[in-house]
């Protein structure tokens, strides 16, 4: 009488012939993730790393280096800004005597006076008449006008002349009026310069 028991070792092989691709039914860790890799050969890790995260902003945007505030840096833009508050010593007698210029000069600046105002007024001329404006300018609580400079932006002798209407350096206040020429306009700029305390 033959064995009629099933061989476990005997079925397992009759599988394998009936099916050469199954070798292992097991499932493995390892060969899932190289699997995976094999798929998407740019997934090489997927923890995720605080250094690739900034190398990949700085690649993004080369300019951002460094995001720590500077007291440096800081301070040389409090130092520009007070440049541009308080320009630099202009001695308003240097313009005295320009060439070609109908200037006007009240008062005078020295070392400490700062620019306390400044504007321009372009007029253009009209045939058989001439042209006014009048330039005003009254003085803060905290200010002191110690000069004022009238300056002739033509420099071919054919702008308006300036005269003073009222007020003037120690006055608070001051009022110029400008006339042109004849079919002439002007052109002129005004700088008050004083203290502001």
């Amino acid at each position: 009488m033959k064995n009629t028991t099933p061989s476990s070792t005997s079925m397992a092989s009759t599988t394998a012939d009936r099916n050469p691709a199954i070798t292992n039914t097991t499932p493995s860790t390892t060969s899932i993730a190289s699997t995976t890799a094999d798929r998407n050969p740019a997934i090489t890790n997927t923890t995720p790393s605080t250094t690739s995260i900034v190398g990949t902003t700085a690649d993004r945007n080369p300019a951002i280096t460094n995001t720590t505030p500077s007291t440096t840096s800081m301070g040389t833009t409090t130092k520009l800004q007070t440049s541009k508050k308080y320009p630099y010593y202009v001695n308003i007698q240097d313009y005295a005597d320009e060439p070609g210029r109908h200037n006007l000069i009240l008062g005078s600046t020295r070392p400490g006076d700062i620019l306390l105002f400044t504007s321009r007024q372009n007029v253009h001329g009209t045939l058989f008449e001439v042209q006014h404006y009048t330039f005003q300018y009254s003085q803060k609580p905290t200010e002191t006008i110690s000069g004022v400079l009238v300056r002739d932006k033509w420099d071919d002798d054919t702008g308006g002349y300036p005269e003073l209407m009222a007020g003037g350096p120690g006055q608070g206040y001051v009022v110029v009026k400008i006339t042109s020429q004849q079919n002439r306009g002007f052109y002129f700029s005004f700088s008050v310069y004083g203290r502001n305390t």
